[in-house]
């Protein structure tokens, strides 16, 4: 009796063990699934997430492209602007001729001065007498330069040359558009003189004549004589 005590209950034990290695076994493969799921669900964000980021990402590749687009019309308006402009300027066929480098007929854009074209016929040369021709004045359509040699005005003053030398207006200053610099080179006009010009002509409107400069306080007969030659109102 006892024998069979002993039996049952090292069988009952045995029991007890197997069922704990059975649980045992059981949870620990219950574990391994659980941690990919878990780590699956700690990687992976949710759909609408995602779509709100795709969305926000598409909205920002559009906003940079129409910048681009904006950047380009607005670059080409500039250039075609530009264009405009340059195809607006009146176009100017000057002669320039004696003491130069390149003497030639040139096309220049209205507005160009004498010291422009002397530098497109490649500057004066060593005989020159640059101080012998108003370098600052405007050209014409159709006009003629001519630069003298320092033997040709040896005899002669800046101010008697110009005068003397003066053909279809070549060399004259416009009264009417000159600068004060421009209007600076004339005999007997200073910068007092040459602002007195300017401001007469700002409040008056153009000269009609040459002979209305006699208007301006300090420019008389014995001024007038002086520049009426170099003077127009072209």
């Amino acid at each position: 009796m006892d024998k069979n005590k002993s039996l049952k209950l090292i069988i009952t034990i045995l029991f007890v063990v197997l069922a704990g290695i059975l649980y045992s076994c059981n949870m620990t493969g219950q574990k391994k699934e659980l941690i990919p799921l878990t780590q699956d669900l700690e990687t992976k964000e949710p759909s609408g997430i995602r779509e709100e980021n795709n969305l926000k990402e598409e909205k920002t590749l559009l906003e940079d492209q129409n910048q681009m687009e904006d950047q380009n019309q607005l670059d080409n308006q500039t250039l075609d602007s530009s264009k405009v402009k340059d195809s607006d300027a009146k176009s100017l066929y000057v002669h320039i001729c004696g003491a130069v480098k390149k003497p030639d007929v040139y096309e220049v854009k209205d507005g160009t001065r004498i010291i422009e074209v002397i530098r497109l016929a490649g500057g004066l040369t060593d005989e020159a007498a640059g101080d012998y021709i108003n370098q600052a004045a405007l050209v014409t359509d159709g006009q003629q330069v001519y630069i003298p040699t320092k033997f040709e005005v040896v005899d002669a003053s800046p101010s008697v040359y110009l005068r003397n030398s003066n053909q279809d207006g070549a060399n004259t200053v416009n009264i009417n558009t000159a600068a004060k610099e421009e209007l600076m080179t004339l005999p007997g006009i200073g910068e007092a003189k040459a602002n007195s010009i300017i401001a007469y002509r700002q409040e008056n409107g153009e000269f009609k004549n040459i002979d209305e400069i006699m208007n301006i306080e300090g420019i008389k007969d014995s001024v007038f004589n002086k520049i009426s030659e170099l003077i127009t109102v072209k």
